[in-house]
């Protein structure tokens, strides 16, 4: 340990409450920049305001600044925990990353978590921040990525690795244009419904998917189990991905929804959660990255009830 993973902590608890004010990315991004220069080990302990603590790589863009702040997607993760509460079952997580979903909502819910990650070190990262807290026992981690077909794909090892990081971000290959200059490795490629015809365990009723441009062809390989379960979905719309496949995600998504699920920008605004339903054209207008709720008319009612309910806790 050197100095500068001695200053380390007291500089969190420091700009910690600055976190929450305009510049602060900025102020936090130029610290964590400054303490990697001087030396301090990059791999670090995140404790986060909820009481979880998560094993986080200060080079990865997607996981520095919950070292500093202490949050992550914070309102996303309750509110799954909220509809896990509505619809018992298990919670699925696909594109798992370092387990900031698996292993705080199975933390917050009580409920078994089915996570997908096919990235072998951010596994081990998941299966160390499962064990950090306490969850290991219901955390199921499988090391393949879901798509339409069973085989193998490439997956790209995108900007957090080329940042010298050991963990981050990847998404199965999308073109030349899109993926040239990243490392790709192969993973082994399945379809959902395959996974679950071999189970006993079918109760899922609650998924995150956030596979980077990828999830249409997951949920084309899941299309018995969207039929039967008729689960409620959050996913992360990225435009930027789908272009680059010569597609749109309104066109993705039309074509591998359920024709009768409704789609609806999530987000909260000072505690409350805010769902607005619009067209499935409309996602490809979508500018940035944002978080929609997937969810049949039947569950419409409690949706909104869970909704309306609960502010972020």
């Amino acid at each position: 340990m050197n100095a500068a993973d001695l200053v380390l902590p007291p500089l969190i608890r420091l700009l910690r409450p600055v976190s929450t004010l305009r510049g602060r990315y900025r102020v936090c991004g130029a610290a964590n920049r400054a303490l990697l220069l001087a030396g301090c080990s990059p791999n670090q302990r995140a404790r986060m305001r909820h009481g979880s603590v998560i094993w986080v790589d200060m080079r990865s863009h997607t996981e520095w600044y919950a070292l500093w702040s202490g949050q992550y997607d914070e309102e996303f993760i309750g509110l799954l925990a909220k509809l896990l509460a509505a619809f018992p079952g298990s919670f699925l997580d696909v594109g798992g990353n370092i387990g900031m979903y698996a292993v705080r909502v199975s933390r917050l819910s009580g409920c078994k978590t089915i996570c997908f990650e096919p990235m072998p070190r951010n596994t081990t990262r998941i299966r160390q921040n499962a064990q950090l807290n306490g969850v290991e026992g219901e955390l199921e981690v499988l090391e393949i990525a879901l798509s339409d077909h069973e085989g193998s794909a490439d997956l790209v090892l995108r900007e957090d690795f080329v940042a010298g990081s050991q963990t981050g971000n990847a998404s199965i290959a999308i073109s030349n244009e899109a993926d040239g200059l990243f490392e790709r490795i192969k993973v082994p490629v399945l379809r959902f419904d395959d996974f679950l015809a071999g189970r006993a365990e079918k109760n899922i009723f609650v998924a995150k998917v956030d596979i980077e441009g990828h999830e249409d062809f997951f949920l084309r390989g899941a299309e018995k189990w969207l039929g039967q379960n008729r689960p409620v979905i959050l996913t992360e719309i990225n435009n930027w991905f789908y272009l680059k496949r010569g597609t749109t995600s309104a066109a993705a998504f039309s074509q591998s929804l359920p024709r009768d699920y409704s789609v609806a920008l999530v987000s909260n605004q000072f505690g409350k959660y805010l769902l607005e339903e619009i067209p499935v054209e409309q996602l490809a207008d979508l500018k940035g990255l944002h978080n929609c709720l997937l969810y049949p008319p039947e569950k419409s009612e409690l949706i909104n009830s869970v909704i309306s309910y609960g502010a972020s806790e």
